[in-house]
């Protein structure tokens, strides 16, 4: 059982930030990949091969945020005890997998959740992905040719913040969503650096505001919400 909880805290140290600071690219791809919502990908394609690994099956169930838990929770089992975060945090996986997999019909958002640090303590940050409803004109295949990305995340010194972002063609598009006229103008006071430092980074056109939570669309607001368990996040780092 020690074996399979140590497996656990090894996958989540994979994505989880220890700097204190919010994750990079590297870590936000190791918790799309491994943090439990493609585990029956990883077998089936597993499986599909033409001379199916043992090992290879049994590596993914170790090194995927699922897998472990569902062994943790074997060994649990097998040991005649519980371990109550552990199958919260499960549910709350598989809560996430039915919502990405009702929405991927309609071409809905991706859903994600991230652990966040914030001023010593670890939030979670959700995330709502989708490709973005514009196209190019001269594009024959009439394929969205971007995406937007929908964020919340109640932060100490800022509140509840929502972020409203878009990507296509090179051009970058942000409004933030802060809940005093303080946090705004502080927020909207650092803007311009923002900006150039996103031009920097190749981007052709950027175009950023900030805005009180009244002026959030309902709907955009309810885009990053569907995909949230109500009762634990995705990964509880206190367990």
């Amino acid at each position: 059982m020690r074996q399979a909880a140590e497996a656990v805290q090894e996958v989540v140290q994979s994505f989880l930030p220890s700097d204190g600071k919010p994750p990079d690219a590297k870590q936000l791809q190791a918790l799309v990949e491994d943090g439990g919502l493609h585990f029956e990908a990883k077998l089936a394609r597993l499986a599909d091969a033409d001379s199916p690994d043992p090992k290879a099956a049994a590596a993914a169930a170790t090194t995927d945020l699922k897998g472990a838990l569902l062994k943790l929770l074997q060994a649990a089992r097998d040991a005649g005890t519980a371990v109550p975060a552990a199958a919260s945090a499960l549910e709350s996986v598989e809560t996430q997998q039915a919502a990405n997999a009702l929405a991927q019909p309609t071409g809905g958002p991706y859903f994600l959740q991230v652990p966040f640090p914030d001023d010593g303590r670890w939030k979670t940050l959700a995330l709502a992905i989708e490709r973005d409803g514009q196209r190019h004109a001269d594009d024959s295949d009439s394929r969205p040719n971007g995406a937007r990305v929908m964020v919340h995340v109640p932060l100490s010194r800022l509140g509840e913040t929502w972020v409203d972002a878009g990507v296509a063609d090179g051009r970058f598009r942000a409004v933030l969503y802060l809940d005093t006229p303080a946090d705004r103008a502080r927020v909207r006071a650092e803007l311009p650096e923002l900006r150039t430092a996103l031009l920097g980074d190749g981007f052709t056109d950027v175009l950023l505001d900030v805005r009180p939570p009244a002026d959030l669309p309902a709907a955009r607001r309810a885009a990053v919400r569907a995909g949230r368990p109500t009762e634990v996040p995705v990964l509880d780092v206190r367990a």
